[in-house]
């Protein structure tokens, strides 16, 4: 069996997606002797932080615009919001620099599983959407 070019971009997007919506249940961050918030408690309350200059939770919508676009076969267009939502994902490391600048008191924390499982969904996507732009299948002519 000829594993085919749009079978890996589609499963690669589809193990993405699974990734991203694993990691809401799990711990995202931990806050030292504070809570400890799973991944969609951080969905639901990181759009909070924009005004503060964070804005890495502006990846989570480009996300999952990019895997739909990637579904849908606008692979240049997935390869490129995925892409700009990564970039704004690893942003998240900067957060609390962010928050400091803006004048925002941060308790320390540390990133937990879920923020690490949400961050590889966001590397597994763009290349998973760009797999029909650089594999030529055979069973079709090269995009």
């Amino acid at each position: 069996m000829t594993v085919t070019a749009r079978a890996l971009e589609r499963g690669g997007a589809v193990v993405a997606v699974g990734l991203w919506a694993i990691s809401l249940a799990l711990p995202a961050v931990a806050f030292v002797g504070g809570p400890v918030l799973r991944g969609s408690e951080m969905l639901l309350r990181g759009w909070e932080v924009l005004d503060a200059g964070v804005y890495a939770w502006l990846a989570n919508p480009l996300f999952l615009v990019a895997a739909v676009l990637c579904w849908t076969d606008a692979r240049r267009i997935a390869v490129s919001v995925g892409s700009l939502a990564l970039v704004l994902a690893v942003t998240s490391f900067g957060a609390a620099a962010a928050l400091e600048g803006a004048g925002t008191t941060v308790p320390d924390f540390t990133f937990a599983s879920g923020f690490y499982v949400w961050l590889a969904g966001y590397l597994v996507l763009p290349p998973s959407c760009a797999a029909r732009l650089f594999l030529v299948d055979p069973l079709r002519a090269p995009p």
